[in-house]
């Protein structure tokens, strides 16, 4: 029988084999290289996204918030107080009580350096947006927070020391001279040694309740006697 050949001398069926022997060496090479890559990538540690929750940026600039404040002593140095940019006070001549009648002296205006103004003579108040003052006495003063209403809770001054918070809330219209219904009063009492500081608030009704600055400058008190 004759075998039928090609051009170059080599039969179908050898050039069949040839194909087939090539096509099973690429095949095996892929197969080992493949193999290899998948063991290679089971063998190797995955990297774990660090999840690691950022730093509470606005936690931080609260607690250094007061630092640029006006740093006010009274002309006794009893004590020292940081009072918040805008804030607008007052202070009799002589006094070492600071306190505002008006609620929009008491606004917040960043950039703004607080003033304390001395002022001669009293005024006659209802009620009184702030005040501070200083006594000689241990003893709880006879405010309405403190004799009618509770007290909500303490914090703690820069100095260490608790700082008592109480509240009442006006139900009724004052018979002569008094804070009018629906009024917030609150009273924040702190005390070192002999002394305490005390400082009222007093929120009307369909005014703003917003105790942050104001917290957060009381609890910035330091006696210095």
């Amino acid at each position: 029988m004759k075998i039928i050949k090609d051009e170059e001398g080599f039969s179908v069926i050898e050039t069949v084999i040839v194909v087939v022997v090539v096509a099973a060496l690429i095949f095996a090479g892929w197969y080992v290289y493949n193999s290899n890559k998948v063991s290679k990538n089971k063998d190797t540690p995955m990297k774990v996204q660090n999840l690691k929750k950022p730093a509470d940026k606005t936690e931080a600039k609260s607690t250094d918030l007061a630092s640029s404040w006006l740093l006010y002593k009274p002309p006794g140095s009893e004590y020292e107080i940081r009072i918040p940019d805008g804030w607008k006070l007052e202070r009799y001549q002589s006094s070492s009580s600071v306190y505002s009648l008006d609620s929009s002296d008491i606004s917040y205006i960043k950039g703004t350096t607080a003033t304390v103004t001395e002022v001669q003579g009293g005024k006659d108040f209802s009620t009184v947006s702030f005040s501070l003052s200083i006594d000689k006495n241990t003893e709880l003063p006879n405010t309405d927070a403190i004799s009618k209403g509770v007290k909500q809770t303490s914090l703690t001054t820069t100095q260490g020391l608790v700082l008592d918070k109480y509240y009442f809330l006006t139900t009724t219209e004052p018979d002569i001279m008094g804070p009018p219904k629906g009024t917030k009063l609150y009273t924040y009492r702190v005390t070192k040694g002999n002394y305490s500081i005390t400082v009222n608030h007093d929120v009307l009704d369909m005014q703003t309740d917003d105790l942050t600055y104001l917290e957060k400058s009381i609890q910035t008190i330091k006696f210095l006697n």
